[in-house]
C-alpha cells in the first residue's frame, strides 16, 4: 500500500495454487523456525545446528510443519476475504458539514463539562474488538505523580493497594518495568492488569489481553480513576501504547508492509490525532519517531521485524513472528488518563490494522502527509494557531 513495490500489492481474492502455496509455505515456515530455535535457544523451533543428525530430523519435521503453515496460510487468506458488513458511516473527508456538525457537538458537550469523547461501555469498536471474530487488544497507560520521592513512592503503594483491592490485579505490588513478560506472559483475565515501574516516568498500568465488553471498558475507566485518585497525571513526558492482535497477518509480508504504508501514508493525520487533547501540543517524536517505510517493500517477515523493532518508532512490531501471538504496538499516541480518549486511541488502531488486513483504504500517489505537513501549510498561509469553532 502506498507504493508500487508487489510485496505492497493488495493480497489476490483467489487462494494460491498449491505449487504456489507450498513454496511460500517452505520458505516460510523454515525461515520462522529457525529463528524460533536461534531466538529461543531451541524452544519449539526445529534443532537446527550441524550434523547429519539435526539434517535428518529437519527432513522428518518438514513436512508437518510445512502442513500447519499451510492451514494458517489458507485461514489467513479467507479471513481476509471474508464479507463483512458494508460501512455505512459518513466520511468526514467527503462531507465537511457531519465533520463540522461532530466538532460543534464536542465542544457543546465539553461547554457543559461533559467529556469532548463519549465513552461506550457497550459495541465501541463496531465488531473490530470482539471476542468472537475480531482482534485482541491491550492497553500501556504511563503516568506521572506530584511531590517528594516518599510521596511518590506512597501514592505508587496506594494505587497498587486500590488496584488490588478492586479485582483488578492479582498482587498489589509494583512489577519490574515488563516483568510479566518473563513470569506467565499475558492473559486475558480481566485480573491481570499490573503496576509496573517505567524509567521515563513514575509508572504505567499494564492492561490484559482485552475484547470490546463493558467488563473491559467498566475496568478501563476504574483504573483510570484510580490512578487520578491517588495524584497520577498525564504530561508531556507520558505515552499511551496500544497493541492489536496480527496472528492472522501469518507470513503474507504484503499486510504488514500495508499497515505500515497506511500509518505513512496518513503520518501527519494520525500523530495530529495521538495528541492528547488535554494538553498544549504533542509530546514529540523521542519515543515513537516516524516509521521509515522503504517504497520498495520488505524482503521477509524478519526484514519487517528487524527494520520495525524499537521503542523509539511510532508502530513498533518487535512481536512478529508469523504466530497466533502477534500482535503491532501503536506508539504514537500521548499518555491520557481520560477513558475516552484511550478508546479512541483503541479504536483507531484496531481500525488501521484491519483496514490494513482486508486491503483497505490505499492511498492516491502523492498524497503522503508527513508529520508536520499541516503545521508547515499554516504557517505559509497564516493559519497558525488552534481551532476555536
Amino acid at each position: 500500500m502506498g507504493s508500487n513495490g508487489t510485496v505492497a500489492h493488495a493480497p489476490s481474492t483467489v487462494a494460491p495454487t498449491a505449487s504456489a502455496s507450498s513454496s511460500f509455505d517452505a520458505a516460510g515456515t523454515l525461515a520462522a523456525q529457525r529463528e524460533a530455535s536461534q531466538e529461543d535457544g531451541g524452544g519449539d523451533g526445529l534443532p537446527f545446528g550441524s550434523g547429519a543428525g539435526d539434517a535428518a530430523a529437519i527432513r522428518d519435521a518438514a513436512p508437518h510443519v510445512l502442513a500447519d503453515l499451510a492451514a494458517d496460510h489458507a485461514a489467513s487468506v479467507r479471513a481476509q476475504n471474508t464479507d463483512v458488513a458494508e460501512d455505512t458511516s459518513t466520511s468526514f473527508v467527503d462531507d465537511m458539514d457531519a465533520f463540522q456538525a461532530a466538532y460543534d457537538a464536542a465542544r457543546a458537550r465539553q461547554a457543559q463539562g461533559d467529556p469532548a469523547v463519549p465513552y461506550l461501555l457497550e459495541d465501541a469498536t463496531g465488531g473490530l474488538g470482539a471476542r468472537d471474530g475480531g482482534r485482541g487488544f491491550g492497553v500501556e497507560i504511563e503516568f506521572d505523580l506530584h511531590g517528594t520521592y516518599s510521596q511518590q513512592l506512597d501514592a505508587l503503594y496506594a494505587i497498587g493497594r486500590d488496584l488490588h483491592d478492586a479485582g483488578l490485579t492479582q498482587s498489589p505490588r509494583m512489577f519490574g518495568y515488563h516483568e510479566g513478560r518473563g513470569s506467565g506472559g499475558y492473559s486475558d483475565s480481566p485480573d491481570r492488569w499490573r503496576l509496573e515501574s517505567e524509567p521515563t516516568v513514575a509508572g504505567e498500568i499494564v492492561s490484559p489481553i482485552m475484547y470490546d465488553e463493558p467488563q473491559t471498558w467498566r475496568n478501563l475507566a476504574t483504573v483510570c480513576d484510580v490512578v487520578r485518585r491517588h495524584g497520577g497525571r498525564a504530561t508531556a513526558r507520558t505515552g499511551g501504547h496500544v497493541h492489536v492482535s496480527a496472528g492472522d497477518y501469518d507470513h503474507t509480508v504484503g499486510n504488514h508492509h500495508r499497515l505500515l504504508s497506511m500509518v505513512s501514508d496518513n503520518e501527519d493525520t494520525l500523530y495530529r490525532l495521538a495528541q492528547n487533547p488535554a494538553r498544549p501540543a504533542h509530546r514529540g517524536l523521542t519515543w515513537c519517531r516516524p516509521n521509515n517505510v522503504p517504497a520498495q517493500g520488505y524482503t521477509s517477515l524478519r526484514n519487517v521485524r528487524e527494520e520495525n523493532s524499537s521503542h523509539y518508532v511510532g508502530v513498533n512490531m518487535q512481536s512478529l513472528n508469523g504466530r497466533n501471538s502477534d500482535h503491532v504496538e501503536f506508539r504514537m499516541w500521548d499518555g491520557s488518563l481520560d477513558p475516552g480518549v484511550i478508546q479512541t486511541q483503541v479504536k483507531v488502531s484496531l481500525g488501521l490494522t484491519d483496514a490494513a488486513f482486508r486491503g483497505r483504504g490505499t492511498p492516491q500517489p502523492g498524497t503522503a502527509e508527513p508529520v508536520g505537513t499541516h503545521r508547515a501549510y499554516n504557517a505559509r498561509t497564516g493559519n497558525e494557531g488552534r481551532l476555536t469553532g
